[in-house]
């Protein structure tokens, strides 16, 4: 079990005041809306996350999609952990769901596989 949370990529649809709550626990958070410019193309976040080693958070469908195919084509990525925000509306709830399945990743991030939060 991981004794610290990975570094984490968050999409740009993930809430700020998640990402600002991560932040304030400790967790290295990169914002997607940090690197690029608001729009910009998923693959292009998916590639950034994949690019920096960094475990992509996200909670849009598409991404599920670009790690499909990624995983299909062999291509590496530290891995996508997918929050449900139906499952997960609040901030607290969110961070609950991460801490339970960060709790469950072996020493190292989750190499080419999805996760659901």
């Amino acid at each position: 079990m991981r004794s610290e949370p990975p570094a984490l990529y968050a999409d740009e649809n993930v809430e700020g005041a998640l990402v600002r709550a991560l932040r304030a626990m400790g967790w290295d958070v990169v914002r997607g809306i940090d690197v690029h410019p608001p729009g910009t193309a998923d693959e292009v976040h998916f590639g950034e996350a994949a690019h920096l080693r960094r475990v992509l958070l996200s909670h849009d469908t598409d991404m599920l999609a670009i790690a499909v195919r990624w995983q299909a084509g062999g291509l590496a990525f530290a891995g996508l952990v997918f929050l449900a925000t139906r499952k997960h509306p609040d901030t607290r709830s969110a961070i609950r769901a991460l801490r339970a399945c960060i709790a469950s990743f072996p020493e190292s991030p989750p190499a080419n596989r999805i996760i659901f939060a």
